[in-house]
């Protein structure tokens, strides 16, 4: 009997251990949301969070950035993060037009800038006095973020803890590799050039 019950139990052991097809499918998706800047007021807050004028996401950081320049960075699929930030930072510097798009902020799951789950773009870079502001509340985003950075201009991040922009904040200059007691407490962010 005693023999059946470990046969059993080693019968059992493969089917217990093994990944739930949920997990197994979940894909890393890269979005990327275009926002409308926002006034600010003489103590550098944001007067209200800015309009969400479009939403899309991708399977790699490859498609994010094609769709984030229009085509102008095209890599492989196979493209790490890296790669796709070293070629937009390329693109941005050797641009001799106006873009259409500039990324605003980046925000990773991970410290180090690791783990890109989110990018914000909006038709201006940040000028004195304007810039983006966003409520992760309500979000699958909300309360994931460990680091994140500022672009196009926008020379100070803001997170903070609630989503109506309460709680402790973290000042980051333009960007932070870590929110320290806010990793995965982040439910709301600004940016701006000071």
């Amino acid at each position: 009997m005693k023999n059946k019950a470990v046969f059993l139990v080693l019968l059992a052991l493969p089917f217990l251990l093994a990944t739930p097809v949920a997990a197994q499918e979940q894909a890393t998706l890269y979005c990327v949301a275009e926002l409308e800047p926002v006034p600010f007021n003489e103590h550098s807050l944001p007067i209200g969070v800015s309009r969400v004028l479009s939403e899309n996401c991708f399977s790699t950081p490859a498609e994010a950035m094609a769709f984030i320049t229009d085509g102008a960075v095209s890599l492989p699929l196979t493209a790490t993060q890296a790669e796709t930030e070293v070629a937009y930072h390329q693109y941005m510097t050797s641009s001799l037009t106006i873009l259409s798009s500039y990324i605003v902020l980046q925000l990773y799951d991970s410290t180090d800038y690791r783990n890109l789950i989110y990018q914000y773009t909006g038709v201006l870079p940040c000028s004195y006095g304007s810039g983006y502001a966003a409520s992760l509340g309500g979000t699958s985003y909300n309360d994931r973020a460990e680091s994140g950075s500022a672009f196009a201009g926008c020379n100070k991040m803001v997170v903070a803890e609630h989503a109506d922009f309460g709680g402790a904040t973290l000042e980051c200059y333009p960007g932070c590799s870590t929110f320290g007691v806010l990793n995965n407490e982040v439910s709301a962010w600004y940016v701006i050039q000071q």
